[in-house]
């Protein structure tokens, strides 16, 4: 199992739970409300009263002490916080809901409850790599369309998991990049944004048992099943 937590300014904590063996159960470490995940772009709000979100991949609430959260596994897991307001967001932005502007849209949902847009904290959680998402041009068309052009990028990319060389003929995408782009387009100040650096396909990392191992990868792993649980939450 792998984890890590960090303090978000003094009133709000994120991190990640990620299972590297299949016995390993994240929800064992944390409890995290979490959303039936469906590559949307709907926004659901916790409140005392309602905690079951079908067809949700955005969480919002004010409770403190509650941790909200996304599964993921090569997405990229957004986390807000509005110290403004007392609030917090957790959005699983895949092409699907990154193209549907979900970031977009759950940023929103904080300026409207409230929130000032450049006091707004955001991070993101481990996810695939620029240099790891190869790409058709089916996609990279949809997101040229979609306005992301500068998140495509073209090269002689190495991979430094199967030692070899990509395609240079196909796109990459780099899905941070593309929620970035999004996120300042609604106010957020580049100042209060940071990207873990750790890529879910070829990152190795060290956990517990001291064994190398990696993060759940689709890409990697085509028809994974484990996933990372990426929390954020408010202190009492």
């Amino acid at each position: 199992m792998i984890t890590e937590e960090f303090d978000l300014a003094p009133g709000a904590q994120w991190g990640y739970v990620a299972p590297v063996d299949d016995g390993d159960d994240p929800l064992e470490e944390r409890e995290v409300v979490l959303p039936q995940q469906t590559h949307t772009a709907n926004i659901g709000l916790l409140t005392e009263n309602d905690r079951i979100f079908p067809e949700t991949d955005a969480l919002v609430t004010r409770l403190k002490g509650v941790a909200i959260g996304i599964r993921t596994a090569d997405c990229v897991p957004i986390l807000m916080y509005a110290p403004g307001i007392e609030a917090v967001a957790a959005v699983h932005a895949g092409w699907k809901g990154t193209i549907a502007g979900i970031a977009s849209k759950t940023f929103r949902k904080l300026v409207d409850m409230g929130a000032d847009p450049e006091g707004i904290i955001v991070r993101i959680g481990p996810h695939i790599c620029k240099t790891c998402y190869e790409i058709d041009e089916d996609l990279a068309e949809r997101f040229r369309e979609a306005g992301f052009g500068g998140s495509l990028i073209r090269g002689d990319w190495y991979d430094s998991l199967t030692r070899s060389r990509f395609n240079p003929q196909k796109p990459h995408l780099d899905l941070g990049l593309a929620n970035f782009s999004l996120l300042v387009g609604e106010g957020m100040a580049v100042a209060n944004f940071m990207q873990h650096p750790a890529c879910t396909r070829h990152t190795s990392v060290c956990p517990d048992n001291g064994k190398e191992a990696f993060l759940p990868s689709w890409r990697r792993n085509p028809g994974e099943t484990k996933r990372i649980v990426s929390w954020i939450r408010l202190n009492h």
